[in-house]
């Protein structure tokens, strides 16, 4: 039988160790995220840093930045959800969420 699919909502390191359990159980999981990176919600902390490292190179789950949960329908036993996700303004697969680009964007996203 195949896993289930289970979305988290959210950054933090029990949001991350929870997204590492459902891996682990043989769940595809799908993290969602507003921001564009989840370094900066627990930069200075090693264990967040290490779990997520982690979380990043896990085949089974699968990292959405940039997006918001736009719409829920109950659909055949189910769930059918709307993710709906802004632009990029890096390439999402290089970045290391270092936040270089922010220091140097036109467009102001947060106060840093």
């Amino acid at each position: 039988m195949e896993g289930k699919k289970v979305l988290i909502i959210g950054a933090g390191i029990d949001s991350v160790q929870s997204a590492l359990d459902q891996a682990a159980a043989g769940n595809k999981v799908y993290f969602l995220e507003r921001p564009p990176g989840l370094g900066s919600l627990a930069a200075d902390d090693a264990s967040f840093s290490s779990k997520w490292e982690e979380a990043r190179s896990n085949k089974n789950i699968h990292i959405i930045t940039n997006g918001v949960l736009n719409k829920v329908r109950r659909e055949n036993g189910g769930f059918q959800l709307e993710i709906k996700k802004t632009a990029p303004r890096v390439i999402e697969e290089k970045c290391n969420d270092c936040k270089e680009c922010i220091k140097v964007c036109p467009i102001s996203l947060w106060p840093f």
